[in-house]
């Protein structure tokens, strides 16, 4: 089929258990994200971004 390879052995299995892998991976580091945005944003590099503002801000 895909790619030449005729046979569904366990590289078909050995595929869909990386891919599955892949996924959680990617959805476990969306939510740590977006938990992250919550707060100080360190993966944006501004800790300024999103942090509420110094109480030497204000007046």
């Amino acid at each position: 089929m895909a790619f030449g390879n005729q046979r569904q052995g366990p590289g078909a299995i050995y595929l869909a258990a990386i891919a599955a892998i892949v996924i959680v991976i990617v959805v476990a580091a969306v939510s740590l994200w977006q938990t992250d945005n919550s707060g100080t944003n360190a993966l944006s590099g501004d800790p300024q971004a999103t942090s509420p503002p110094s109480p030497q801000a204000a007046p």
